[in-house]
């Protein structure tokens, strides 16, 4: 879709009508865990919204100008070394991050965020500057007393994407009785997707925040890779309410810039159309991240079916191989 395609013709209302429009059409079969039921709710709402002068406004929507006025004041942006907390055998300067240890085989390396990721501010991207010797490297979340000689994803309440091998890793894994996390390939392809200089890791955290009995707390944690949605687990209860985005090294030369003020309006918006049909907040939590700024020629990271084959219950949406794409939505007719 042209980037100018729903400028200049259309009034505010129009625009969240073909938006939630263009979002139902496009988004069917974007990925294998995508309710198929995404697609009437959608135009639902598209249509209802059109008919209201004021465009679509639910409670959530109200909020999206605190939660830009957050983003533009940088509540949680690294201008300063304070915004980092507890670290061991890693160094800060400005936004980078690097490990200090200079010989192989020695103890990780693990930085902390003074501040938890939150509801208004629950993304944060970590750009690959140089990967060292090995390229072990591990973005994540943990609590506050989690180890700092472990990469995130190795030791209980944690969690983390690994640069080198491209998989998760998380503790406690369900159901079994093992401490000690183990990689996992990435939720929504079943595939790892390893990174490399240059490359950026997104990772994020669904609230519960709406609903009369909203605990504030972490629900899900999803991931990212060049702004490409990979999938998201569920957090259980063993973790703590308040993660803090953790980054971990153990190869010499490795170093990386933290962004907390990076947006993650489209890879949300993504991450909440898996759970339409599921997920009674998934509709608002999409008007949110629209409201948000939300790019609808997101990249995902399975190729959707041609709009023209229909689709049924039994439909099987086969992911392909790592091909970054848009999801190229068309308006309605």
């Amino acid at each position: 879709m042209p980037r100018g395609f729903l400028t200049g013709a259309m009034s505010m209302s129009g625009q969240h009508a073909v938006m939630l429009g263009v979002l139902a059409a496009s988004l069917v079969g974007s990925a294998s865990a995508f309710s198929l039921s995404a697609a009437p709710v959608l135009r639902r709402a598209a249509l209802s919204s059109a008919s209201h002068s004021g465009g679509l406004r639910s409670p959530l929507a109200a909020r999206s100008s605190l939660v830009r006025g957050h983003a533009r004041a940088g509540v949680l942006s690294l201008r300063a070394e304070g915004e980092w907390g507890r670290m061991e055998r890693v160094a800060v300067s400005g936004n980078e991050i690097s490990y200090t240890v200079t010989t192989e085989g020695e103890e990780v390396g693990v930085i902390q965020a003074t501040k938890p990721l939150t509801p208004e501010k629950p993304f944060y991207e970590v750009t690959i500057v140089d990967g060292g010797t090995q390229s072990w490297i591990g973005v994540g979340l943990a609590d506050v007393t989690y180890a700092l000689d472990k990469q995130p994803g190795w030791d209980q309440a944690s969690i983390g994407y690994h640069a080198d091998d491209g998989m998760l890793y998380r503790a406690p894994i369900p159901d079994e009785m093992s401490k000690s996390g183990r990689p996992a390939p990435m939720p929504l392809t079943g595939k790892p997707f390893p990174v490399s200089t240059g490359d950026k890791i997104g990772v994020g955290v669904e609230f519960d925040k709406m609903g009369k009995e909203a605990s504030q707390n972490p629900r899900r944690v999803f991931f990212s890779k060049n702004g490409v949605y990979l999938g998201s687990v569920l957090v259980e209860r063993q973790y703590s309410a308040a993660m803090f985005p953790t980054v971990g090294f153990n190869s010499p030369g490795a170093k990386a810039t933290v962004d907390f003020d990076a947006s993650g309006a489209s890879v949300e918006l993504v991450h909440a159309a898996q759970f339409f049909g599921t997920n009674n907040y998934a509709l608002d939590i999409a008007i949110e991240e629209i409201g948000k700024g939300a790019d609808l020629n997101v990249q995902v990271c399975t190729a959707p079916p041609p709009l023209s084959q229909p689709l049924s219950p039994k439909t099987t949406l086969n992911p392909t191989p790592w091909t970054p794409h848009t999801l190229n939505p068309q308006p309605l007719h």
